[in-house]
């Protein structure tokens, strides 16, 4: 039993929520207040057809999503169609899907998941619409007895009857089809009946064809024999030609061999030739040296005495640098005496006192 109903965006209605009652529900309403468009929600919940966006709502914009969910025996079940807008301004599904509770069907395109069909357990049957006629009163018998048959799903039973009968006529054309040709085939044997006759002649043929194939094997025997012995013979040429050519391959090889010592005979002396030409330009550059050598001695000799007095000069200059600092230094202890015997007017040697006179003697004398 249905006990709600959810629709979202499905013609004039933006956000609809319907609760039903027990028993028979009835919807009224001014015309184009959206009667119709809660029967096509429901339908479309139902059967999930049509299967376009042509009823989708201009409350969404140009994308969005129609959304249809009802509860059955406190089952939720949703149908979520995606819908975008062409550049053309048509509508088209980018996506469809029924909710089962927590779990989720995608990908079935018009067709309802058997686990949503048994808990919808509905039809257009329990869907009355506004111009249709009372149920069942007014209906002819044939529509009386195919809506019966619906409900009590015995048009699947008929739907079966009518598969198995065609499957037995099948069948039976099948079997008489088959007795024909086998009535074919027995009088065609019956006209064949002077094989009897033939089936001596025909021992014999299978005899002498055995006598051909044996002599047709003998044959093929002979001919792999000449075949062999013509093997053989070649063979044996090559082999007397490959003595030939042996022999006068140990002769190239033996005067290759001389060749080879000629040859290194020949690089020997080509090297000893070379040696003899280097030594001979060797003397000749030892020829041209020589003057420069004795030239670089003596420029050696002189750059040996230069060196020397260069470092007596260095010498001289250290040793005079040593004499000035001396002086300087005994003429700093020369002024610090004389100011030491100025302040202590007494003789550093005789301990006496001494008069100016005498410092300036000593003064002149250091």
């Amino acid at each position: 039993m249905i006990t709600d109903l959810l629709i979202k965006n499905i013609q004039s209605h933006k956000d609809t929520y319907l609760q039903f009652s027990k028993g028979v529900n009835a919807i009224v309403g001014l015309p184009n207040s959206g009667k119709t468009a809660i029967l096509r929600s429901l339908i479309m919940l139902i059967n999930n057809k049509p299967a376009g966006a042509q009823w989708f709502s201009h409350f969404a914009g140009d994308k969005g999503a129609m959304e249809v969910r009802a509860t059955f025996d406190d089952k939720n079940i949703g149908l979520i169609r995606h819908i975008r807008t062409t550049k053309k301004d048509e509508k088209l599904v980018n996506g469809s899907e029924y909710e089962l509770g927590e779990e989720s069907f995608e990908g079935m395109k018009t067709n309802v998941p058997d686990l949503v069909k048994q808990v919808i357990n509905m039809d257009e049957l329990n869907v009355h619409e506004q111009h249709d006629s009372p149920f069942l009163i007014t209906g002819s018998g044939g529509e009386i007895a195919r809506t019966i048959n619906k409900i009590t799903q015995v048009d699947e039973a008929d739907e079966w009857v009518s598969q198995l009968t065609t499957r037995i006529n099948k069948t039976k054309h099948s079997i008489d089809l088959i007795n024909e040709d086998i009535k074919e085939k027995q009088a065609k044997a019956d006209d064949l009946s002077y094989l009897d006759k033939l089936r001596p002649l025909v021992e014999r043929l299978e005899g002498l064809e055995d006598d051909i194939n044996y002599l047709h094997n003998r044959r093929t025997s002979l001919q792999n024999y000449a075949s062999t012995m013509e093997d053989l013979e070649r063979s044996v040429s090559l082999m007397e030609h490959s003595l030939q050519a042996e022999s006068l391959l140990e002769e190239a090889k033996s005067l290759y061999d001389e060749e080879c010592v000629l040859q290194e005979k020949i690089d020997l002396l080509v090297k000893i030739s070379s040696f003899t030409q280097s030594i001979r330009e060797f003397d000749q550059i030892l020829e041209q040296i020589e003057p420069v050598m004795e030239e670089l001695l003596a420029i050696k000799v002189n750059t040996d005495k230069l060196d020397r007095l260069d470092s007596l000069a260095t010498q001289f200059e250290r040793t005079e640098k040593s004499l000035k600092d001396i002086e300087q230094e005994y003429e700093g202890v020369k002024e610090e005496f004389i100011e030491e015997i100025i302040s202590t007017k007494q003789c550093p040697f005789c301990y006496n006192i001494i008069s100016k006179e005498n410092v300036q003697i000593i003064e002149e004398s250091l």
